[in-house]
């Protein structure tokens, strides 16, 4: 059954900005990478908040590796253009840093497939999300205080690449931490920190499911001002409802085995 796509993403999967966005920072053409959720649009349940790295502005931009947040539908309507102008169910498509995305397929397989740039911008989302979700959990003290790990270093990749990126600088950052074992020194070391902040992921997983759930009642409710068919808003609601169920039940279950677990110690 055909359901409609939602642009919420895992960390690291690649966006461009579609041809009908109208924000004149984040043009068409623009290329990034979906790093983490900020929240859903108190206005609009269609719409969320997204923190992401960018990697170039529009289609001729230069190569940038910079920190955003932007927003952008949930789900891509038939009619979410024309319901931008009367600004009822819809931002304006000339609200700032509001833009329409088209999710990107990866292009790589492995990290060591990686462009440079594209690793650096990688590596930067990755350690940013997990640096969020540390922030999020009570008493994680896995992270690494030292500056100089790798964790920090690639979660404060965008401000040490800001700038003019052919100085001697951009050029000796960008040499050391391509490097091939660098990359795997910082796949082994995000891995090993993602798999301790498994609940977390969790607890992120249904937020970002419950923004899903939101946005596809709304859209439901007003299928045919959005250009979606019943059929189609009745499968997709059924899809993110089993969903929603389904990660909130992990949840649950998480909760349970960490409290026995409390109780036996």
């Amino acid at each position: 059954m055909k359901i409609l796509q939602s642009n919420i993403s895992g960390c690291g999967v690649p966006y461009k900005v579609g041809t009908n966005s109208e924000d004149g920072v984040y043009k068409p053409g623009t290329l990034g990478l979906l790093s983490f959720v900020k929240g859903r649009d108190l206005d609009f349940a269609n719409v969320v908040y997204f923190h992401v790295i960018t990697i170039r502005r529009g289609k001729g931009g230069k190569q940038r590796l910079d920190f955003n947040e932007i927003s952008f539908p949930i789900f891509n309507t038939k009619n979410i253009m024309e319901m931008s102008k009367t600004a009822d169910h819809m931002p304006p498509l000339d609200r700032r840093y509001y833009v329409v995305i088209e999710p990107q397929p990866l292009s790589f397989n492995h990290t060591m497939e990686m462009d440079g740039h594209d690793f650096l911008a990688w590596a930067c989302c990755h350690a940013k999300y997990l640096s969020q979700l540390r922030r999020s959990t009570s008493g994680f003290r896995m992270w690494p205080k030292d500056n100089k790990h790798i964790m920090n270093i690639m979660s404060a990749m965008n401000d040490y690449m800001s700038g003019n990126y052919n100085d001697e600088q951009h050029v000796d950052m960008f040499e050391k931490y391509t490097a091939g074992g660098v990359r795997e020194d910082f796949v082994r070391k995000m891995r090993k920190i993602s798999s301790a902040l498994a609940q977390s992921h969790v607890t992120y997983k249904l937020k970002t499911a419950k923004l899903e759930y939101d946005a596809i009642v709304h859209v439901h409710k007003n299928a045919k001002l959005f250009g979606v068919d019943k059929k189609t808003a009745d499968a997709t609601l059924k899809h993110h409802t089993t969903k929603l169920e389904k990660i909130t039940q992990l949840r649950d279950r998480q909760r349970h085995n960490k409290s026995k677990a409390n109780v036996m110690f």
